[in-house]
């Protein structure tokens, strides 16, 4: 059974202001079969009952005893922070002076006394759909100022990221060049490493950039599980040995694939690594690679600190990071895992990631079986 049939769609509120109870009632029993309909006998009943009811229009006498309907207009447009919500001026045929203070006021339309249904149905109808449109459009920019924002963080993550390696290089060599002497291995390992994490950091924003418009081409050959897990393992292995994280890769050497040999080591690096990085010190990861009735799969298991069940949805997401920001490596920009979720499904796969009995994850990357 399809669940979303039982859900009701939510009828759209309309608030009507009469001191009129006679009028109120007729035009409640016209509405109430295609709105819900609120009712208010004055200006201050409707300016509190507006707080609470959340109309999506509101029809509103002018000649009302107190706060007449011009003043509560006046009020209704005034109110900060707010969305677009019409208003709708009822008033006798010829009172053009009660026109023009309702246009002062900021009404957007006029209906005559007595009032036609046919016309009222058709004018509530289009200023429904202008208020439904605005609602929209403002949580599009609400929406589009959160991407602002979190591309922004990741223009300084990304930079503060660069500008460490680039400055632990710069470093180094002007210690090179003090001493004036070649540099050692081990400096020359480091230097080396630097200049890596800066490559690699650019690389994933373009790859990641091309799989999002469609423009980067599959390179797609047989490739065996074993090399895509030597590759990837040699890039990560400097760092699993700084935390003194033994990685331990169990492999079918007998399985393997038809895609793209450089994504797919780029992917499972991202998950090994990820994987070492929230590891405890002296810590163990383990590598599983092996072939599936449909496809191979890798599995990377870690002993970290697991991912909470309402994260792991939103874990693959563009510049979602786990942890706290300051807690973040190299990667920890949100773009690794993203990285990952796009090479899978360029191949027709998935990643996922499960809790670990006794504490920890389980990162999935299922690869299905296609021609090469």
């Amino acid at each position: 059974m399809d669940t979303e049939a039982l859900v009701a769609p939510v009828r759209p509120t309309i608030l009507v202001v009469d001191d009129d109870s006679n009028n109120r009632m007729l035009l409640s029993a016209w509405l109430g079969r295609t709105y819900n309909v609120v009712e208010a006998c004055d200006g201050h009943e409707a300016l509190a009952v507006l707080e609470s009811a959340n109309p999506d229009v509101v029809i509103l006498d002018v000649l009302m005893p107190g706060l007449d309907g011009i003043e509560v207009c006046r009020r209704i447009k005034a109110r900060p922070n707010v969305g677009y919500l019409p208003v709708i001026l009822l008033t006798a045929l010829g009172e053009q002076d009660s026109r023009n203070a309702g246009l002062e006021a900021g009404a957007d339309d006029f209906l005559s006394k007595p009032v036609d249904r046919r016309e009222l149905m058709l004018r509530l109808r289009s200023f429904q759909l202008i208020s439904q449109q605005d609602r929209t459009i403002r949580k599009q920019l609400v929406e589009l100022r959160r991407l602002d924002q979190l591309k922004e963080d990741l223009v300084a993550l990304v930079t503060h990221d660069l500008l460490n390696a680039l400055s632990g290089i710069l470093v180094m060599m002007e210690g090179i060049q003090y001493k004036g002497a070649p540099c050692s291995d081990s400096e020359l390992t480091t230097l080396l490493a630097a200049s890596g994490r800066m490559r690699e950091t650019l690389a994933d924003m373009l790859r990641i950039k091309q799989l999002e418009d469609g423009a980067l081409v599959l390179n797609l050959e047989p490739v065996t599980l074993v090399d895509i897990l030597e590759g990837a393992l040699t890039l990560v292995e400097p760092a699993a040995r700084a935390r003194g994280v033994v990685i331990r890769p169990r492999v079918d050497r007998r399985a393997s694939i038809v895609g793209d040999a450089v994504l797919l080591r780029r992917s499972v690096f991202n998950l090994v690594q990820n994987a070492v990085k929230y590891s405890r010190r002296d810590g163990e990861v383990e590598v599983f690679g092996r072939q599936t009735p449909t496809g191979v799969e890798f599995e990377i298991h870690d002993r970290g600190p697991g991912v909470a069940e309402d994260q792991r949805e939103r874990l693959f997401e563009k510049y979602v990071g786990l942890g706290p920001r300051e807690a973040r490596g190299p990667s920890g920009h949100g773009l690794g895992l993203f990285l990952v979720q796009l090479v899978a499904q360029a191949h027709g796969g998935a990643v996922t990631v499960l809790g670990r009995e006794g504490g920890g994850s389980i990162f999935r990357l299922v690869l299905p079986n296609r021609a090469g």
